[in-house]
């Protein structure tokens, strides 16, 4: 018999580009919320050509915070000298959720996106992210 979870978590991965991964995602996310009235929040983590927010027509411009400047907060607070860090301390995603859609019957559909894209030194700020120091050195979770 199988066991029946409240929450899931289900991704989307292919190493190639073009193969539909987030067209995917936006339309079961799409059909989750609004036939199944579940909450789904989306993550957009191809950090280096993101674009669930296209699906859903969502202006970038209104994008402060996502991923990546999460990860950046992370860590210049732990990097500030002599300074104990707490786990209550630490910076969450939650000003990084954007609400898409939300229905009455309890359907919700939020994202987080990769980062600020309106930053013009996003694409530097993605790729000089130091990801071995942040796992290894910093002991990112």
């Amino acid at each position: 018999m199988a066991a029946k979870y409240k929450n899931k978590i289900i991704t989307f991965y292919s190493y190639k580009g073009g193969t539909g991964r987030t067209q995917l995602l936006a339309n079961l996310a799409a059909y989750l919320c609004y036939y199944e009235n579940k909450k789904v929040l989306m993550i957009d983590w191809d950090l280096e050509a993101p674009g669930l927010d296209y699906y859903f027509g969502f202006n970038r411009k209104e994008i402060e915070k996502g991923l990546i400047e999460v990860f950046e907060d992370y860590v210049r607070l732990v990097n500030e000298p002599q300074k104990k860090v707490e786990e209550k301390d630490l910076p969450t995603f939650k000003e990084s959720i954007y609400e898409i859609y939300k229905q009455s019957k309890g359907g919700r559909l939020d994202f987080i996106p990769a980062a600020n894209y309106g930053d013009d030194d996003y694409t530097h700020r993605i790729a000089s992210f130091n990801w071995f120091d942040f796992y290894d050195r910093l002991q990112g979770k």
